[in-house]
This record gives C-alpha cells, structure tokens and sequence, in this order.
C-alpha cells in the first residue's frame, strides 16, 4: 500500500512539474513575442519620424528657378 501511495505521489510530482515548465516555457515564448512586436513598433515609428524630418528639412527646389551659372 505505501509503493501505490508513493509511486501515485511520484507520478502527480512529476505531473506538475511538467505542467509548471510548460507554462513557464509558453509564457517566455508569449514575451518574447509581445517584446518583438513592440520593438517593431518602436523601429517603424523611428524609422518613419526619421523619413519624415529628413523630407521636411530638405528644403523644396523653385520649379521656376534659372540655374545659377557661378
């Protein structure tokens, strides 16, 4: 009787530390993805304000403007 109780005691152990690793595995991969799309985010943001200020501080040429013969 006390080998049943060990062994079924075993046996939920080494349940619930295969449980408790697949959840800590599943939730490091959930942040793993959640800090991926962020930092995406953020590049995409950077990328485009870069873009952005870059056209808005070129200045735009005259259409009409003779060119200069210096």
């Amino acid at each position: 009787m006390t080998a049943v109780i060990a062994s079924v005691l075993g046996l939920s152990i080494v349940a619930v530390s295969l449980i408790t690793t697949v959840t800590v595995v599943a939730s490091a991969a959930v942040a793993a993805i959640v800090l991926a799309m962020v930092g995406l985010t953020v590049l995409s943001e950077l990328s485009s304000n870069t873009i952005s200020a870059t056209t808005s501080a070129t200045p735009a040429s005259e259409p009409d403007a003779e060119p200069s013969d210096d």
